[in-house]
């Protein structure tokens, strides 16, 4: 699943610079705390003013004392281990904004310290670049590419994967155009690939197989009125896993409108099909795809709720699933130096097969910041992994708390 973007412009502009320090502070404290311990698929930014021209560098610091009950992630027949681990999460980026060209690379990483179970020391690193290029008033080009090194597949952003201690890589990119051929109407289209990839164990090669996929999304948005947006879009996926003993084609298609129902409160929402089609079989699937986005500004606090259903490649099992996600964020100040963010995650990946695995994951992940200098946060932490794949032995779970500091970014024209 790609990370979701929480926009708050209208909240930050409604409150004081302090408190806007505040709201996006946590914001960026909590994503580096997801990055630097487990499961940062689920990271909730904050959308700030637009930044001044010119370049940009920033850089930043954190430290933190965990508490981790199963180290191994080991399933309920296996031994578990606890252990107590300290981590470093630094942070740099580096960007420019110019009139016509856009430029952000951001790099984070967190090095693993265990008092005990020295030999799991290690460290996770993400990341992503992004440019942009306006060539005309109506055209304009765009490419992204995130990566990500990760010691357990319970912090990857990827269907269909069981929870266990085995390294693994990811490679997501898109790279593509936006036309405006009228001020009402935008169309987009991109090619979008992914490659994972895991360093298993030889007894765990069935579960861990990696494997590409190359695809494209186009979609078209018509604002009709003020408040409502009108559109489509479709997406094709061909997935090669296993060094190719498996393809699949995934297709979607879905009829897509937003609309701003009072000044604070947004609702997006798109319905059509989805087909797939596979080398291992001679008749295709077809089923109904979902997607539902409701979203709330306010002064006070912010929150999004998210539901998708659609077919999804598995990289771990060589199959293809039929996904869906439901996803819940929110930010809330609880005073001038006090904020509150949360994220709920719950998937189910159901087969198509009958040797396939059907999975259940949740990540629950909550976090209460202060800003206790001008130069320091403090952050109290708790999250929670689960996944049951309805086996013997099938069901995982994982539970991390602690705090940390975090040096605030400093910021270099």
């Amino acid at each position: 699943m790609s990370h979701i973007r929480f926009s708050a412009r209208r909240v930050l502009s409604r409150r004081r610079v302090g408190s806007r320090r505040a709201i996006a502070g946590a914001a960026t404290v909590l994503g580096v705390l997801l990055c630097g311990t487990v499961g940062s698929a689920q990271e909730l930014t904050i959308e700030g003013p637009p930044p001044n021209p010119g370049w940009l560098f920033t850089h930043m610091i954190g430290a933190s004392a965990l508490w981790d009950d199963n180290v191994s992630l080991s399933n309920e027949s296996e031994e578990r281990a606890a252990d107590y681990l300290t981590t470093a999460n630094p942070r740099v980026s580096l960007g420019f904004h110019g009139r016509h060209l856009t430029f952000d690379l951001d790099y984070r990483g967190s090095y693993r310290f265990y008092r005990t179970l020295s030999a799991l020391n290690g460290f996770d690193q993400r990341t992503v670049a992004h440019v942009s290029r306006r060539i005309s008033r109506d055209l304009a080009w765009f490419a992204r590419n995130s990566f990500t090194v990760s010691p357990t597949t319970d912090d990857i952003d990827v269907a269909g994967i069981n929870f266990r201690r085995v390294g693994a890589r990811l490679d997501d990119f898109a790279g593509g155009i936006n036309i405006t051929p009228s001020r009402r109407t935008t169309i987009s289209s991109a090619y979008t690939f992914q490659w994972v990839d895991f360093s298993e164990e030889e007894r765990l090669a069935p579960l861990f197989r990696g494997g590409v996929s190359h695809g494209n999304t186009t979609t078209i948005t018509r604002k009709v009125s003020r408040r409502l947006s009108i559109g489509g879009e479709y997406n094709l996926r061909h997935a090669i896993v296993a060094g190719g003993t498996h393809q699949v084609d995934i297709q979607h298609s879905t009829a897509n409108f937003e609309l701003d129902i009072t000044r604070s409160l947004e609702l997006s929402a798109g319905v059509g099909y989805s087909w797939f089609a596979s080398n291992r079989s001679n008749k295709g699937r077809s089923a109904p795809a979902f997607r539902v986005n409701l979203t709330r500004e306010g002064q006070r606090i912010a929150w999004t709720l998210l539901y998708r259903r659609s077919f999804m490649p598995s990289f771990g099992f060589g199959g293809t699933f039929q996904n869906q996600e439901l996803r819940a964020n929110l930010l809330m100040p609880l005073g001038r130096r006090f904020d509150w963010t949360s994220t709920v995650t719950i998937r189910e990946d159901e087969p198509l097969t009958p040797d396939e695995i059907h999975l259940r994951s949740v990540w629950v992940r909550n976090a209460v910041s202060i800003l206790a200098t001008r130069w320091m946060r403090l952050e109290g932490f708790y999250l929670r992994m689960f996944q049951d794949s309805r086996r013997a032995g099938g069901e995982i779970g994982r539970t991390v708390a602690g705090f940390q500091v975090v040096s605030t970014a400093l910021r270099i024209r």
